[in-house]
Parts: structure tokens; C-alpha cells; sequence
């Protein structure tokens, strides 16, 4: 009994690395990346508010208020929220910190209207590890 338990569980494990890593279609090139983001700055989160959703399949998620310190493609007022759903797409952020942001908008279970997001597959990175991100991206945006 004690064995099938633990290859149920070992189980269990590995189906959940498999998800995790298959939520990714892939992982673009900051160019790539670039081109399809309605959204790319240079922002500092300044809050975490966590969210509840009534759902059996998703348990939430979190807004992070982003002080915008500089818009390398599209538009955005000083400040935004970006939404991060407590899945494994999940791209946990920390305040007062500084992130290079590809963002997009998207719906999410719970959560009314469409809201901006990251995709954790991508480029967006805390600076100062996104440092090299952030030139590639600045190089694009005179392009």
C-alpha cells in the first residue's frame, strides 16, 4: 500500500513540472517579444494587493499598482495595474523593485474586464538582471 502511495505521489509531482513547463508555447526573442506586446516599460511596483476569485480551477491572483518611470512602446498614464493569476503562469513581482515590462491585456477567470498582464515566458525581467533586455529594447525603439 505504502509503495502504490508513493508512485501516485512521485506521479502527482511530475505532472505538475510537465504543466508548469507546458504553459509556455515557447520563449520569444526580445525582438519577437517586442513587436507583440501592446505594452513595454520601465515601471517600479509600488503596491501588492492579493485577490480572492470564487473558482474551483483558479485561486486568485495579484494586482501590482507600477509607477511607469519610462514607456518604450505604447502608451500608459503614470501609474498601472498589472494583474498576475496564481497559476503557472504566474510572474510574482516585489515592491520597490524595478522591472523591464512586456505587458498585454487579457481576460482571467474571476476578474472582470480585461486587464494588463506578463507573460512569464518572456523577457520581462527586475533590473538590474533585465539590464541587457532593456538595451536590446531600447536599440528596437529607435528603430
Amino acid at each position: 500500500m505504502r509503495a502504490s502511495r508513493l508512485i501516485a505521489s512521485i506521479a502527482a509531482s511530475l505532472t505538475i513540472v510537465v504543466s508548469a513547463d507546458a504553459y509556455c508555447d515557447g520563449h520569444p526573442t526580445v525582438e519577437q517579444e517586442f513587436k507583440s506586446s501592446a505594452l513595454v516599460c520601465v515601471g517600479k511596483v509600488t503596491s501588492a494587493r492579493e485577490v480572492a476569485v470564487g473558482s474551483q480551477s483558479i485561486t486568485g491572483g495579484t494586482f501590482y499598482s507600477v509607477e511607469v518611470v519610462e514607456v518604450l512602446k505604447g502608451s500608459a498614464t503614470r501609474s498601472l495595474q498589472l494583474y498576475s493569476e496564481n497559476s503557472s503562469g504566474r510572474f510574482p513581482m516585489h515592491v520597490g523593485v524595478q522591472y523591464v515590462i512586456f505587458a498585454n491585456s487579457g481576460t482571467f477567470e474571476g476578474i472582470s474586464g480585461q486587464q494588463l498582464a506578463i507573460n512569464n515566458c518572456g523577457n520581462s525581467a527586475p533590473l538590474p538582471k533585465g539590464d541587457e533586455t532593456l538595451e536590446t529594447v531600447r536599440r528596437l525603439r529607435k528603430a
